[in-house]
């Protein structure tokens, strides 16, 4: 599995520690084009989509989606309209593997929850739906009748090992946890969503992670991720902690905030024992060195607290234990929301801007190069709109502004502007020609090594040096397209580069 499509299960599996919560803070709408994001996508107010990591440092347009409304997850959106959309992007290592379908027959969607090779959608209405990526080419995804007036999904893998030692053969299951209305708990019996049955001896629930519950009562409630021969599949329920008001799982550690808005270490899943079965670790501890806890997460072995005075704080954590009085490090202030995948996160600040922290060793933070990783927040690069005669090119990678200046990769546009690009990857010399009546009437050369760089051959100076990210060659726009006879544009309030190319 390739890193981004872990990263990306990861944000679907993993609810956030508050059960529901506006996409944006009110404060921040009028301070921002970006209108939803999370921690690999965002949706900008004029309905474009924008992804980035992998092959792309900053955030790059999908110019095939137009009109999107929100970001369910990372592979799923919902446009304006109210219709489903799937979304994979093509990677370096998979080739033709891009695709764009529309989920035919789903509209208005609360979540879509990841199972084993399959999805299960829940619309406002309260209806559940079940496909496969195969089905969606040919088939209109229909409601189930499994069950109805569902308000929340969420799903885990159990692995059930065989009889006898050795214990290193095993099949898995795909469990769906099916939260209705009246706060009865549903589970599927198999590996499908065919047969669902109530879940016993639970009280009335409100919230789900993953395989956790919270109960009305405030009590919190496991179900087993491995089951040995002869072992229960109940759920059981944590002891010594009452009145929880939220909980956080990431399937193998789980967190709670108490009804005082502290913060609870419940522990965490160790895969399994000497008899083939799992085992839990760490005893529920109250953290007690933080208060006023809003919102909590495990990112790369770090704790990662949001309070209710919209500070951000982490402290090191090794998921099967922690001390009652770890000491906190305050990383940002003014954070309105907290987008958490794996290994990173992406905070929105109350001015609208997005910060990275984490692991950035395949672009994850989206700010413009692939340093393994940031201890201290990064601002992220902003989503900059490029339109070539009014419509968007589809760029290998997102434009970035460096010093005030835009620079743009090698070949993303100049071809379009009626150059031949080259690159020879031995010297790292970069070559855009212009051609008239079958000769050069323009030669442009980078040496991206130096940045210097020759007009017609002869040497230029430019404000800002040419540079690499990851491999691609980024030049300087405005010099380049101005000098093959466009009309370069710059509108920095909009996020916006328009070239007229006549």
């Amino acid at each position: 599995m390739n890193i981004r499509k872990w990263m990306l299960s990861f944000s679907i599996a993993a609810l956030a520690i508050s059960a529901a919560m506006p996409a944006y803070a009110a404060e921040t709408k009028n301070n921002s084009n970006v209108t939803s994001f999370k921690a690999a996508s965002l949706v900008k107010k004029d309905g474009s989509y924008w992804i980035w990591g992998d092959t792309r440092a900053v955030p790059t347009q999908v110019v095939a989606l137009t009109e999107v409304e929100r970001i369910i997850n990372d592979q799923f959106i919902q446009k304006k309209d109210q219709t489903v959309w799937y979304y994979k992007p093509e990677y370096s290592w998979s080739p033709g593997e891009e695709k764009l379908l529309q989920v035919k027959g789903l509209r208005d969607v609360v979540d879509v929850a990841d199972g084993i090779g399959t999805y299960v959608a829940l619309d406002k209405a309260g209806h559940l739906y079940e496909f496969t990526i195969q089905s969606l080419k040919n088939e209109v995804v229909k409601p189930s009748n499994v069950l109805d007036h569902v308000v929340a999904v969420s799903s885990y893998n159990r692995t059930i090992p065989r009889q006898k030692p050795p214990f290193e053969y095993y099949s898995t299951e795909g469990k769906w946890l099916l939260l209705r209305q009246d706060g009865t708990l549903w589970q599927n019996e198999g590996g499908k969503l065919d047969k669902v049955k109530p879940v016993a001896g639970l009280p009335k629930v409100n919230m789900l992670a993953n395989n956790v519950a919270l109960a009305v009562d405030g009590t919190v409630w496991r179900f087993p991720t491995r089951v040995a021969a002869g072992q229960s599949a109940a759920p059981s329920q944590w002891k010594g902690i009452a009145k929880m008001q939220k909980i956080y799982s990431n399937n193998q550690t789980t967190l709670a905030i108490d009804a005082n808005a502290k913060l609870w270490f419940l522990g965490s899943i160790v895969p399994y024992g000497s008899d083939g079965s799992e085992y839990h670790v760490g005893k529920p501890v109250q953290v007690k060195t933080i208060n006023k806890v809003k919102e909590a997460y495990v990112v790369e072995r770090s704790l990662i607290v949001l309070t209710e005075d919209h500070k951000v704080y982490r402290t090191s954590i090794e998921n099967d234990n922690i001390s009652e009085n770890p000491k906190f490090e305050l990383l940002a202030s003014d954070v309105m929301q907290i987008e958490p995948a794996m290994r990173h996160f992406i905070m929105e600040k109350k001015d609208g801007s997005l910060w990275g922290w984490g692991i950035n060793k395949h672009g994850e933070l989206g700010y413009g190069d692939y340093k393994f990783m940031y201890d201290k927040p990064v601002l992220m690069q902003k989503a900059i709109t490029v339109r070539l005669n009014g419509k968007a090119p589809q760029l290998s990678n997102g434009a970035l502004v460096r010093n005030g200046q835009a620079f743009v990769p090698l070949r993303s546009i100049f071809s379009d502007l009626g150059a031949e690009v080259g690159w020879d990857a031995n010297t790292k010399m970069a070559t855009v020609v212009q051609k008239k009546d079958g000769k050069d009437s323009l030669k442009i050369t980078i040496d991206m090594n130096t940045g210097a760089t020759k007009l017609n051959d002869k040497p230029i100076v430019l404000q800002n040096k040419p540079f690499t990210v990851g491999g691609t060659a980024y030049l300087p726009l405005r010099l380049i397209s101005e000098s093959l006879g466009a009309k370069v544009d710059w509108q920095p309030k909009e996020l916006l580069i328009s070239i007229i190319m006549n």
